[in-house]
């Protein structure tokens, strides 16, 4: 689920369930609670990790409202400021989480921080376009980004494995005409997916093709990055 943090009229922190995916904790939207032990360090930005709640001192927060068992919940950062958290729960309380989970759920904190900032702002700053490149290193599925002139900038690790293409062959060069079946076909798809963009993003359906001149079709996420003064800088691309 997905919380947005604010405060009541007393000025006390409260959590608002704002997305959930199907689930039987009965987590409708708008959902409101008392932040408590368990959410107040994300509030600091910190990540959560609560294999068993049983064990915090909340009384009115949405784990006691809703009987979690469990809980993993990292900070959602818009423009710097902590403004929610995405989390994870279960019915039945553990002994540990898997090896590996803290680093999952940043990366996707990270991840849906920046699209979230996409959203609100309309914008992807310097700053916030580094940060997207680095969360894309991490990515298990084909990244890239590009600049308006469609010269790559970068490739991550799991689209030079699948392309079955070495990175110093790939940077500098055009994307469509290095990686895609008909490079003209290619962009003219891209750029229709232009002129649907919604909240800086769109998806657009590539036939991609390998070294070895296999074929395969790519829905990519396309998020639009813009510079310091709002002009188009590229396009950074995630395998859906």
């Amino acid at each position: 689920l997905v919380l947005r943090f604010q405060t009541n009229g007393k000025g006390e922190p409260i959590s608002t369930v704002m997305y959930a995916t199907q689930n039987d904790f009965q987590l409708q939207r708008h959902l409101e609670c008392n932040v408590e032990e368990c959410l107040a360090g994300v509030m600091d930005g910190n990540l959560a990790m609560w294999p068993d709640l049983g064990n915090t001192s909340c009384q009115h927060c949405i784990h006691r409202a809703r009987q979690f068992g469990a809980m993993i919940a990292a900070p959602l950062e818009i423009n710097g400021q902590v403004g929610g958290a995405l989390c994870f729960v279960s019915h039945q309380s553990r002994r540990s989480f898997d090896p590996g989970a803290e680093e999952i759920l940043g990366f996707m904190a990270r991840l849906l921080s920046l699209r979230l900032e996409l959203r609100q702002s309309g914008k992807m700053l310097e700053e916030t376009s580094r940060a997207l490149t680095k969360a894309l290193e991490y990515a298990q599925t084909p990244a890239a980004v590009f600049g308006t002139d469609f010269q790559i900038s970068f490739v991550n690790d799991a689209l030079v494995e699948q392309m079955g293409r070495h990175r110093n062959n790939l940077i500098g060069r055009d994307f469509f005409e290095e990686l895609t079946v008909s490079a003209s076909a290619a962009q003219r798809a891209f750029e229709a997916g232009l002129e649907t963009v919604s909240g800086g993003e769109f998806s657009v359906l590539l036939e991609m093709v390998t070294a070895k001149g296999l074929m395969r079709q790519i829905n990519w996420q396309v998020f639009l990055l813009q510079n310091e003064q709002g002009k188009p800088d590229g396009y950074a691309l995630l395998a859906a």
